[in-house]
């Protein structure tokens, strides 16, 4: 027998028609999952349908054609309210932007984009708001209100973000919610929108003598070496002068100090933050160090000066400008204590 003749004789068969259907319908949930609607009854909502039972409890009591009409038309509203709502929110296209640095427990200013995508029905009372996430810690979240947008247009909607702590947020995405028509039903889903935020520390005055060091423009900064008046004793660190060590206190306190005196003026300033060491206040130190330490390059970039900042991991790189200065805040955001894990 040939190899042809092996060959089975008759049609070829093709994919079944009811898995591609299924395999279709399985790509669109994926896609839509996240647009799911949600109904939930609103106050008034509760009271409408808790009345309409009552109704209808009457109407079967008595056998009242009336009371039966007027559950029917009751129930009619309920329906009508589910249609007219979801004709209002669907093709809603909804975008949040922040418009300055972010910094923990401070008001932060941006806007909401909302786009009404549909060609002849227009948008009706939406609301937009920050759709629940697990990566994000908002004190305040911007919640947008829009009465109407007609169909093609689009809006911008101020708003302010306020975050709970420094570090790296993530945005999951936006709620769009409507009570409209007769508000007795509350519906909305989430868009997805994604937003990776790097939130700074917020800015605190400190003291100086401190964990940070910094230059300020009102009084000249503390060092090592210089002809100022004496600010202050501290540790020597090691590859560091041993002239400029006290060593009448050192001998007196049994550990090497260092002289730190008021420095002239100059056009730099140095922002150190170093390790608070061990202690059951470790992490509040750590965290306080920061803020002063923001406080400190915020306002050496303000005035016009160069700042170099030093972690307990090593220095950064000298910033110039505001826009390099956000390399040094972005540091101080994401710092950790020494021997955490990243």
């Amino acid at each position: 027998m040939s190899r042809s003749a092996s060959r089975t004789v008759g049609p070829r068969l093709s994919r079944p028609e009811s898995s591609t259907r299924v395999s279709r319908l399985l790509r669109l949930g994926r896609g839509r999952a996240g647009q799911m609607r949600r109904i939930r009854p609103t106050i008034e909502g509760w009271i409408f349908l808790a009345t309409s039972m009552a109704v209808a409890l009457a109407a079967l009591n008595t056998g009242n054609n009336l009371l039966y009409l007027v559950f029917a038309a009751m129930l009619s509203l309920v329906t009508m309210s589910g249609v007219l709502s979801e004709a209002s929110i669907r093709g809603v296209v909804a975008r949040r932007r922040l418009h300055e640095a972010p910094f923990a427990g401070r008001p932060t200013r941006g806007s909401w984009r909302v786009e009404n995508g549909k060609r002849w029905l227009p948008h009706l009372a939406l609301e937009m708001s920050e759709a629940p996430s697990s990566e994000a810690d908002l004190e305040l979240a911007a919640v947008a209100h829009l009465t109407w947008l007609r169909a093609g247009a689009h809006v911008d909607l101020d708003g302010s973000w306020i975050f709970e702590r420094r570090g790296r947020h993530r945005l999951a995405g936006v709620r769009v919610t409507t009570s409209w028509p007769f508000g007795i039903l509350r519906k909305w889903y989430d868009l997805p929108g994604s937003l990776e935020v790097i939130v700074y520390p917020r800015p605190t005055e400190g003291s100086p003598g401190r964990a940070v060091a910094g230059r300020r423009e009102e009084a000249p900064a503390a060092g090592p070496g210089g002809r100022g008046d004496l600010h202050a004793l501290r540790p020597w660190r090691q590859g560091e002068d041993r002239r400029l060590i006290h060593w009448r206190t050192s001998a007196r306190r049994d550990r090497d100090l260092m002289i730190e005196r008021e420095r002239e003026a100059s056009g730099r300033v140095e922002v150190r933050v170093e390790d608070p060491g061990a202690g059951p206040d470790r992490n509040e130190a750590f965290e306080r160090s920061l803020s002063e330490a923001t406080w400190a390059v915020v306002r050496g970039l303000d005035s016009g000066r160069q700042v170099r900042l030093v972690l307990p991991g090593g220095a950064l790189p000298v910033a110039n400008s505001r826009a390099e200065g956000d390399a040094l805040l972005r540091a101080l955001a994401l710092a950790q204590l020494p021997g955490d894990s990243a």
